[in-house]
């Protein structure tokens, strides 16, 4: 772990941030021992982001207009990530959102549960199939729901609308 003295030459972030990146960090740690898995990308760093409040003004301006949840299978193993950030789609706001969304829609528990059924290797199948258990409803389903959400762009700021 690093100083916050020294943060801003050892890493790419402003100094003040050192206090929210080291939450991040150990979230990761954490999930990781629920897991026992960095895969799928998206869910392990949304986490992280939403555990240090990173990003919070995404959820006060509704979905921004770059963001897509198709892009959740372009973030789901680490070789597809590291091909993300390289071309700057900005996956750790994608991230966040989709996650934001999964526990605003249906709640901490429902994630935390997720997180341990999940437990292992990642597959794509095996995801899906663990997603549906839980969630009861389909991959597809949820992410229609999470663009219908998208559309509706509530006058005022308001938090999303289901």
């Amino acid at each position: 772990i690093l100083s916050p003295s020294v943060w801003e030459q050892e890493s790419s972030h402003h100094r003040s941030e050192f206090d929210k990146n080291l939450c991040h960090e150990i979230a990761h740690v954490f999930t990781r021992q629920i897991h026992r898995s960095y895969e799928p990308m998206w869910l392990n760093e949304g986490l992280a982001c939403i555990v240090a409040k990173q990003m919070v003004r995404l959820q006060k301006n509704n979905y921004p207009d770059f963001f897509n949840p198709e892009t959740m299978s372009l973030l789901d193993t680490r070789k597809k990530w590291e091909k993300t950030i390289t071309k700057e789609l900005t996956p750790y706001a994608t991230s966040f959102l989709l996650v934001d969304f999964l526990i605003r829609r249906f709640g901490k528990q429902k994630i935390l549960r997720f997180l341990k059924v999940l437990d292992g290797r990642y597959s794509k199948k095996k995801f899906y199939q663990r997603f549906k258990e839980v969630y009861g409803k389909g991959v597809i389903e949820v992410k229609n729901e999470l663009l219908e959400v998208q559309r509706i762009k509530p006058e005022g700021g308001e938090k999303y609308v289901y």
